[in-house]
């Protein structure tokens, strides 16, 4: 036999062989992996990208009323954005679970003050998963969570930073679907925030702030032929605390301050 042959041989063997092992942890393929039915699966993936660009190209324009001659660039158009994101899951029959962290910068001029550079930054770590076939009244357990951090900065022509702004957020979400109630199917659930906000400079325009909130929340539905009809309510309290004036700033806010909120909604 030619050794052309046998070799190609030898790589339809190969190949069937791995075929064949994928069909048995996954099920069988069509060229894309299908998850078999009892099968815990795994999976990481990260992921990451850049961008730069240039002061903006234009026609002719006159930049300004007094300027001295025509301009074809926007001047401090110019941009730089990078990021990433790293994240890993699990899936099985009854249900999964995921955790991911991803990073974002951008840095960009602002047209209308050449000699100013925003400077943003924002991290954020999320968690979400869920839980089906359970015993009991509820038979679907759904899970979101996450927490993020951001930062803003003005950056004036000589390096120093003008105005911070920045915040860290955490929000919470479970939600529980039960069993069928005759013909009336829904969910429940109960949902949280914390943001902590701050401005620090001289173009500060609001005081540093926190605000937490809780709801519950109920979504029904029921068919009744071709008719479906949902009902919906949400009960939530917000409480607002701002700092107010810093020792020793300029007046510009006034006294400390809380304030408490009670939003519904139906449907």
């Amino acid at each position: 036999m030619p050794r052309r042959v046998a070799d190609q041989r030898d790589r339809e063997r190969e190949s069937e062989q791995q075929r064949r092992e994928a069909d048995r942890a996954f099920g069988p393929g069509t060229g894309m992996p299908v998850a078999h039915p009892d099968a815990v699966v795994g999976e990481v993936d990260a992921a990451s990208f850049g961008r730069r660009t240039a002061d903006l190209r234009t026609p002719d324009f006159l930049p300004a009323p007094d300027a001295p001659a025509l301009a074809s660039r926007v001047r401090n158009s110019a941009a730089r954005a990078e990021g990433g994101a790293l994240g890993g899951g699990w899936t099985g029959p009854d249900g999964h679970l995921g955790l991911a962290l991803d990073s974002h910068r951008n840095d960009y001029g602002v047209t209308v003050e050449p000699d100013v550079l925003i400077r943003l930054r924002r991290e954020r770590l999320s968690l979400g998963g869920e839980i089906r076939r359970l015993d009991g009244p509820f038979d679907q357990l759904s899970v979101g969570a996450s927490h993020t951090r951001y930062r803003h900065q003005e950056v004036e022509g000589d390096g120093t930073v003008g105005t911070t702004f920045s915040s860290r957020g955490q929000d919470l979400r479970l939600q529980a679907r039960h069993r069928p109630l005759g013909l009336v199917r829904g969910v429940i659930g109960l949902q949280a925030e914390r943001l902590s906000f701050s401005a620090l400079g001289e173009e500060a325009f609001v005081p540093s702030t926190r605000t937490r909130s809780q709801a519950l929340f109920v979504l029904e539905e029921a068919e009744f032929g071709p008719l479906l009809v949902q009902a919906g309510a949400r009960r939530e309290q917000v409480h607002v605390a701002s700092d107010g004036d810093r020792p020793g700033d300029v007046a510009r806010f006034g006294d400390a301050m809380e304030r408490r909120f009670t939003p519904r909604s139906m449907l």
